[in-house]
C-alpha cells in the first residue's frame, strides 16, 4: 500500500470523527424499531409519518453522521486541508445534527409544524456549515489530488441536495 500523497501527520484525533461514527448505529436502530413498532401500515405509503421519520433517521441520522465524521477525518489526510478549530467545529456540528435529526423525526411522527420548523432551523445551518467549512478548507488546501477532487464533488452533491 502506498502512502504517497497522504498527509498522515495532519490527521485530526480520531475522537473528532468517532462521535459521529458511534452515533450512526443508534439512529439506524431507532429507524428499525420505529418501523417494527408502527407495523406494516407504516409502509402503506411513503408519506406516512412513520415512513418519513424512519427514512430521515436513516439518511440524516445514519448516513449523514457517517459522512460528516468521514469528511472531518479525511480532508486533512487526503487533501492536506486544515479545518480551523476542528474540535469545536465537530462538536457543534455533532450537536446540531443530532438535535435536528431527532426533532425532524419527532415532527414527522407527531405531525407538529412547530417541531418540523425547529428541526429545519437547526439542520439547514448545520449542513450548510459543514459544506462551507469543509469546502473552504478544501479550497485553501495546498494541493488537490484526485481524492481531494472527489471530496469536493461529495460536498457539491450535498449542497445540491440541501
Amino acid at each position: 500500500m502506498s502512502y504517497a500523497g497522504l498527509s498522515l501527520d495532519e490527521a485530526p484525533p480520531f475522537s473528532i470523527s468517532l462521535r459521529f461514527f458511534l452515533s450512526a448505529p443508534p439512529f439506524g436502530i431507532a429507524a428499525a424499531l420505529l418501523l417494527a413498532w408502527a407495523g406494516p401500515q407504516a409502509l402503506a405509503s411513503r408519506w406516512t409519518p412513520a415512513a418519513l421519520a424512519a427514512v430521515h433517521l436513516m439518511t440524516l441520522g445514519y448516513l449523514t453522521m457517517v459522512m460528516a465524521g468521514a469528511i472531518l477525518q479525511l480532508l486533512p489526510v487526503l487533501a492536506g486541508a486544515r479545518i480551523a478549530r476542528t474540535r469545536a467545529v465537530s462538536a457543534g456540528l455533532y450537536v446540531l445534527l443530532c438535535a435536528g435529526t431527532v426533532l425532524l423525526a419527532v415532527g414527522f411522527l407527531t405531525i407538529s409544524r412547530t417541531t418540523l420548523h425547529w428541526a429545519l432551523v437547526i439542520l439547514i445551518p448545520a449542513l450548510a456549515a459543514l459544506i462551507l467549512i469543509a469546502g473552504g478548507a478544501l479550497y485553501g488546501a495546498p494541493s488537490r489530488p484526485q481524492s481531494g477532487r472527489g471530496l469536493g464533488l461529495t460536498l457539491a452533491a450535498l449542497g445540491v441536495t440541501l
